[in-house]
Parts: C-alpha cells; structure tokens; sequence
C-alpha cells in the first residue's frame, strides 16, 4: 500500500512539473486550484463511503457521520463557489471584449468619415450630419415597426377584450347554474347603478351651469332684451291687425256709398 501510494505521489509530481513547464503561470495556477477542489472532493467522497461500509448500519452515530458530512460539504461548497467565480469572471472578460470592440469599430468608422471629408475638403459637419441622418433613419426604420407590432397587438387585445365582455353580458340560458343567473343579474344590476351614477353627476353639472348663468348679470340683459323683441312684435302683428280692419272697413263704406248714389 506505501509502495502504491509513493508511486502515485511520483506520477503526480512529475505530472505537475510538466504543466507549470507547458502552459502559462495564470493558466497554471487556475488549473491547479480546479484540481485542488476536486481532489478535496474526490477525498470527502471517499471518506465517507469507506466510514459508512467500515461499520454496520446499527452502529453508526453522529461522531462517525457527521465529520465526513461535514466535509463533504464544505469540499462542495468549496468547488461550487470556484465555478461561479471562474464563470462570473468568464462573462465579465467576454462583456467588454465584445462591447469593446463594437465601440472600437464604431469610432474607428467615424474616424475613417471624416478624414475622407477632411481629405476631400469637406467640414466635419457635413460628416456628422450624414452619420446623423443615417442612425436617425435606423431609428425610425426601428420606431415604425414598433409601432406596427403595437397597433396590431392592441386591436388584437381589443378585440379579444369586446368578445370577452359581449361573452360575459350574455344573458343565461334557463336550464344553466343558479350562479349563472345571479352573476348576470348582479352584472345588469351593477351598469344600471353605474348608468344612473353618470346621469346624475351629468345633471348636476348642467343644473350648477344653469344657476351660474342665472345669478350671472348679462342673463337678465339677455333675457330683457329677448322679451323686448317679443313686445315688439306683438306691437307689430296688432299694429297690422289695425290697419287691416281699418282698409276692410273704409273699403265696404265706399261700396255702401256707391250703391246708395245708385
């Protein structure tokens, strides 16, 4: 058993040597924490498994399960937080070398523009405002398709919705539940309360209207002056009464005159 267990340690001793020879110290160092960790728990496996199978089952107790349980778990742990270190760090490097370099190309574009405006004898405004027009109509190449996809999931909703209620104020069949009923009735009950609500505030707003022009002064004007005008033409229409019957009179004295001189 010591001679398997020297022979092991050469080979891992030689291996390691081998690796820090190979590859680069960071990388080196990463790998050698990875292993570390998994050894641990390779190791806390095995210490556990061989606690368990050493003894029988009706002889295990808390001071020979916990202690390998323990370190299980902490190896675990251990392993587990290095992977989500390694991972986070991973994305980070990933992040800023991909924004990195879509910023890296994007001032290098603009650069390129205006040393060939510069080059050409043309101002950097004319340079900047033709990579303006160009990101304005991305955004509104973007901006009306967008408002196309709302338009149309809003009359699709809307239309779902208007089904839905006109589903929902249907009134139910005789032979359907008792709750069915009472929900629709509750339903007709509550929009005829809803509907008396809004003529009641729409009369009180109209009422309150009408009671501030009336206390109002230029109502009174108003009001005199349209009964003036009434008076006036009463005035008129029995003025004309007036004249009329005095032509019908004058008219039938002189026929009577003429048929006496007859």
């Amino acid at each position: 058993m010591a001679d398997i267990n020297l022979a092991f340690q050469g080979f891992i001793d030689s291996a390691l040597s081998y690796i820090s020879e190979t590859l680069p110290a960071p990388l080196y160092s990463f790998l050698i924490d990875a292993l570390s960790h998994c050894l641990a728990l390779f190791t806390a496996i095995c210490a556990l498994v061989t606690s368990l199978l050493s003894t029988s089952p009706f002889e295990w107790n808390a001071q020979k399960i916990l202690p390998p349980l323990i370190t299980l778990f902490a190896a675990y742990l251990a392993l587990l937080s290095f992977y989500r270190t390694t991972t986070w760090m991973l994305r980070t490097t990933v992040f800023f070398v991909k924004w990195g370099t879509i910023f890296g190309a994007l001032i290098a574009g603009v650069a390129l523009v205006m040393g060939n405006a510069h080059e050409h004898g043309l101002g950097n405004y004319d340079a900047m405002a033709g990579l303006g027009s160009i990101f304005l109509d991305l955004l509104r190449g973007k901006g009306r398709r967008a408002a196309a996809r709302a338009w149309a999931s809003g009359s699709r909703s809307h239309s779902r919705t208007s089904r839905t209620r006109g589903s929902e104020k249907r009134k139910p069949k005789p032979w359907e539940s008792f709750e069915q009923h009472r929900e629709w009735k509750y339903d007709e009950t509550q929009a005829e309360e809803d509907g008396a609500d809004a003529q009641k505030v729409i009369r009180d707003i109209l009422g309150g209207a009408g009671k501030l022009v009336k206390e109002s002064g230029w109502w009174n004007a108003v009001k005199g002056v349209m009964e003036g005008n009434a008076q006036a033409d009463a005035l008129d229409s029995d003025n004309k009464d007036g004249t009329k019957q005095h032509s019908r009179k004058s008219r039938s004295q002189t026929k009577a005159g003429g048929s006496r001189s007859r």
